[in-house]
């Protein structure tokens, strides 16, 4: 998206709701990106820069209505029920199935590290309103934000969907990388279903931040001035990891509780998903010092 910044996924140190999710380093996409691409996709395109150090206090808060106002992405390249890809598990592999003939939508889920096409009502995001604030002081435009939102809905509505139906090598390629929490939940046999409160945020500041923070925040893989996203996921909700010997952990919102997070983003594109975010960076509140004053300061 015009105007976004370099993006970075968040650490496994404690979990929450919506933690567990990201990786403690920066790492490349996987998966066969050359089939998505003669799919007719296109490639990873880097986000802007921003170049102002954060001034929280800026635009008013507005309320972001849910992006769920059609097809998460093309009907073309989702299904109307999943759909297993015959043989993924063998083509996951490397192994050669003499005969077979994938659709061009079945490559570019298999690309993408998947074992089945999914039903489009099942990634079409249903996220409640959201409020947002452009706290950039015009480093960012309302219109970015926005856009920013909606992927980030899709983002999430695409993890449920992988947590939900033994997906890792799809939880994978969202994370650019693996090292997660729960991606070896679900590698395991385990499977994570959260209600809409736990799953979507209800509240979204945008912030500029200096080179140095954005160094603070990324351990060092980023060190350009740039835009962060805060996020508060707003209790009450439910997360249930159940895993493969059936044993349910709940990480639950309460009544009241907010789970917050600062996260830097990147955007990318392919055939199968249109536009959509990867988390390069993700720290809950509690886990830097320099993400804590961030939180701290815009008071979300």
């Amino acid at each position: 998206m015009t105007g976004s910044p370099p993006a970075a996924l968040a650490r496994d140190r404690h979990l929450s709701p919506r933690h567990g999710r990201h990786r403690p380093w920066l790492a490349a996409l996987t998966a066969a990106v050359g089939l998505v691409s003669a799919c007719g996709g296109s490639g990873a395109t880097s986000a802007g820069v921003h170049s102002s150090t954060a001034r929280p206090g800026g635009s008013p808060s507005a309320t972001a209505q849910p992006a769920a106002t059609g097809p998460a992405v093309a009907a073309s390249y989702c299904a109307t029920a999943d759909t297993p890809i015959p043989h993924a598990s063998d083509l996951l592999q490397g192994v050669q199935v003499p005969g077979l003939v994938l659709t061009p939508v079945q490559q570019a889920w298999l690309a993408m590290g998947a074992t089945m096409v999914p039903a489009c009502s099942e990634i079409t995001p249903d996220a409640p309103p959201v409020q947002t604030r452009n706290l950039t002081d015009g480093e960012l435009s309302d219109a970015d934000l926005a856009t920013w939102v909606q992927e980030d809905q899709k983002f999430w509505a695409l993890v449920e969907w992988a947590q939900r139906h033994d997906q890792p090598g799809f939880i994978q390629y969202l994370y650019g990388g693996s090292g997660n929490q729960l991606l070896s939940f679900v590698l395991a046999g385990g499977t994570v279903v959260d209600s809409p409160g736990c799953e979507y945020p209800s509240k979204v500041d945008a912030v500029a931040v200096t080179g140095q923070q954005m160094s603070e925040l990324t351990a060092g893989t980023a060190s350009t001035a740039g835009v962060v996203y805060l996020e508060a996921a707003e209790g009450p909700c439910t997360s249930l990891w159940t895993a493969a010997d059936g044993t349910v952990q709940h990480h639950d919102l309460a009544q009241g509780q907010e789970g917050r997070e600062l996260d830097v983003s990147a955007e990318r594109s392919n055939a199968a998903l249109g536009s959509y975010l990867v988390f390069e960076d993700g720290i809950d509140q509690g886990d830097n010092p320099t993400a804590d004053a961030i939180l701290q300061q815009s008071g979300i």
